[in-house]
């Protein structure tokens, strides 16, 4: 009897994730946003670049016009915002070449 309820609930939760995981196509938020950024678009969102940038271990240090990420060991990555909302094109590729995101 135990085994029954538990094929049915197994059998349930294997449908769930099917769907779920082929409906979102596969891919991580964290996924897509490092596969936008290697696209190279003109801009990116200043807070999908942090999100990216906090991923691979670095830290915000300073948040102004001009922001500068650290991590121990690693020269700092600074970035000038536009209109306080978006990266260009430009810190992109470097971020990209720091990341080792160029494959």
């Amino acid at each position: 009897m135990a085994e029954r309820y538990f094929t049915i609930i197994f059998k349930g939760i294997a449908r769930w994730y099917y769907g779920w995981y082929y409906k979102a196509g596969g891919m991580t938020q964290r996924e897509k946003l490092i596969e936008r950024m290697r696209r190279r678009p003109s801009d990116m969102s200043f807070d999908d670049v942090c999100k990216v940038l906090e991923e691979f271990g670095w830290t915000l240090d300073r948040e102004n016009k001009h922001t500068t990420f650290t991590k121990p060991g690693e020269f700092p990555i600074g970035l000038a915002k536009v209109s306080g909302k978006t990266v260009k094109r430009t810190y992109l590729v470097e971020i990209c070449k720091r990341l080792g995101l160029d494959d």
